[in-house]
């Protein structure tokens, strides 16, 4: 991962295992501190513009807008409309969309318990074969829906 004032570039395959969640807190501040600048532009990108951006913009949507993982691919879909995170990447939306929904109590421990909620995921997380993440019925068997936990 590089991170600087103009770019922001994370290594990763396009594949159902590939764990993208632990960059989007990251991420999303950068497009947001981007959008915020005097350009107020920015350009997500990978290999085909379907899946790995797609779904770093997703996440962005759902912690500006609280947006559900759904609400934020209709949204991005309007504008290009072949996104389709992968399925292990729509199951770590919804994992995000879960951490961005924390709430902040009076001892402000929002990161905190943000923090076990990732950790949770991490160390029970499913992982397979691209065919196995399929079998467990999520992805296009669920037509535009982000996958269901």
């Amino acid at each position: 991962m590089m991170n600087n004032k103009f770019s922001f570039h994370i290594r990763a395959e396009d594949h159902p295992n590939e764990n993208l969640l632990q960059y989007f807190n990251h991420g999303v501040r950068f497009i947001h501190d981007a959008l915020a600048s005097d350009s107020g532009a920015v350009f997500v990108h990978c290999a085909m513009g379907k899946s790995r951006s797609a779904t770093l913009v997703c996440a962005y949507l759902i912690w500006k807008n609280a947006a559900s993982p759904a609400q934020a691919l209709e949204q991005l879909c309007e504008g290009r409309p072949i996104c389709e995170p992968n399925v292990g990447f729509a199951e770590q939306l919804e994992v995000w969309s879960n951490m961005c929904g924390v709430v902040v109590d009076n001892d402000g421990n929002a990161d905190v318990e943000r923090q076990k909620t990732y950790e949770q995921w991490e160390k029970h997380r499913f992982t397979g074969e691209v065919w196995e993440w399929e079998k467990r019925g999520t992805g296009k068997q669920q037509g535009r829906e982000v996958a269901k936990l």
